[in-house]
């Protein structure tokens, strides 16, 4: 077996007994709100008549994202775009904007201070 073909089958991703492009597993959304479940792997069990599924996958030997449903797909994008997708995802806003989801928490902490305080004072003053 030459060099290359022991690459590929160390860096290849399993496919029907053979090795194919490295590519994930899809990943599934089901559920909604709270209650949202995720799934990766293509043997995902949910309800189609009451789950809200959303798939997210690669096609084309993981050139592009695709998302959608099971039975229609909503986007598509090439690697590059899925990748620039990722960076302001992760960096715009998780980590710049959020500050890892710290940022919001003091905010929404802040406002329910600030909407307690004012409640309380439009309280005195029907009193008053």
């Amino acid at each position: 077996m030459g060099l290359a073909r022991r690459i590929m089958n160390l860096a290849g991703t399993e496919w029907c007994g053979n090795k194919q492009v490295p590519t994930p597993d899809p990943l599934y959304s089901i559920g909604g709100g709270r209650k949202t479940r995720f799934h990766r792997g293509h043997d995902a069990e949910y309800d189609r008549d009451r789950d809200l599924v959303h798939v997210f996958t690669t096609n084309n030997d993981s050139f592009e994202l695709w998302i959608g449903y099971p039975d229609k797909w909503l986007f598509h994008c090439r690697r590059k775009e899925a990748h620039r997708l990722a960076v302001y995802i992760l960096w715009d806003w998780w980590i710049r904007t959020e500050w890892f989801g710290l940022r919001r928490w003091l905010y929404y902490r802040a406002l329910h201070s600030e909407v307690a305080r004012h409640e309380r004072h439009m309280a005195e003053a029907r009193r008053d």
